[in-house]
């Protein structure tokens, strides 16, 4: 028995069947799904992809062969993962004063509130993934010798599982060293972080991504949210079949679409090749010829 999934991009048929997930392509649907770029945004997405930590060159390659849309997810990915630099309300919950790693960290928790208050760079406290491989390609086939695991494992190769189910950052301890990045620690605080508060949800260890304790408490909480008690949350919007936070797809298709829009505008103002396309986290950026900023579109991080 099969059953459907609508798709956010309207083209792809995706159903499940005993063995697994298949794609189903019509001829139309094929034909659709290979739209053209101009040579503007050919050069934001070569950019893009090449901007992007990626540890294997074949992954390297294939990124780089994919439409702006679906580099343009994988990017968003990566950004919603690192922490934009402003100065942020803390907001501490129970959770870290009663963990058992509390007494021995409290000065680094002080601060790390003090520095998120500044508005410094955090982005040294999160994982070295971050900076070295945010993209393992296409999702694995599960073969039978491998056990699920071992699958679950490569699915979510280059990507941040809590950040994708749970919208929680963690952040080491350590102190940061004289050339700027943080020392590796083996408590970790897990924070939830929005535009302009940064939460501080529970201080605990690497076996806290696996052991429930995380997931379980923002559910926790995200009920009490629903029942109309508890501090308001940071929360993501869903997970795809890829791997990436539902929200962050549809942010993504809004991005090109208006990335699209500005390309459009520039050759109806005769703007030649020399301007260019950026993205700074999610705004988009348009610069002249000189490399100067002309406009900038803000996007949410």
């Amino acid at each position: 028995m099969y059953d459907c999934f609508a798709v956010v991009s309207g083209h792809v048929l995706v159903t499940r069947n005993p063995d697994g997930y298949s794609i189903k392509l019509s001829a139309s649907q094929e034909d659709a799904m290979a739209p053209t770029m101009s040579v503007r945004i050919t050069e934001l997405r070569d950019y893009l992809a090449g901007i992007m930590p990626v540890s294997k060159a074949a992954n390297k390659a294939q990124l780089g062969s994919l439409y702006i849309t679906d580099v343009m997810i994988q990017y968003l990915t990566w950004q919603a993962r690192l922490i934009r630099q402003r100065p942020r309300m803390v907001v501490i919950w129970p959770e870290v004063m009663i963990s058992q790693h509390y007494a021995a960290h409290a000065a680094d928790i002080a601060r790390l509130k003090a520095e998120f208050e500044a508005g410094a760079d955090m982005n040294p406290a999160l994982s070295n993934q971050v900076r070295s491989n945010v993209y393992a390609g296409n999702l694995p086939t599960k073969t039978k010798e491998m056990t699920q695991d071992e699958w679950v494992k490569k699915a979510w190769a280059g990507k941040d599982r809590m950040r994708v189910l749970v919208d929680v950052h963690h952040l080491h301890l350590g102190a940061r060293k004289p050339d700027g990045s943080v020392e590796r620690s083996g408590p970790l605080l897990f924070v939830g972080v929005t535009k302009n508060e940064v939460f501080f949800l529970a201080l605990g260890d690497h076996d806290s991504f696996t052991d429930g304790s995380i997931s379980g408490l923002m559910h926790q909480k995200l009920e009490a949210r629903l029942a109309g008690a508890g501090p308001s949350l940071p929360g993501g919007l869903g997970v795809t079949l890829g791997g990436t936070q539902v929200k962050d797809t549809l942010s993504s298709i809004t991005l090109v679409r208006q990335i699209e829009g500005a390309d459009k505008a520039l050759d109806q103002q005769g703007a030649g090749p020399g301007y260019k396309i950026r993205m700074d986290y999610d705004d988009v950026v348009i610069l002249d010829p000189a490399g100067a900023e002309i406009r900038r579109y803000p996007g949410r991080l």
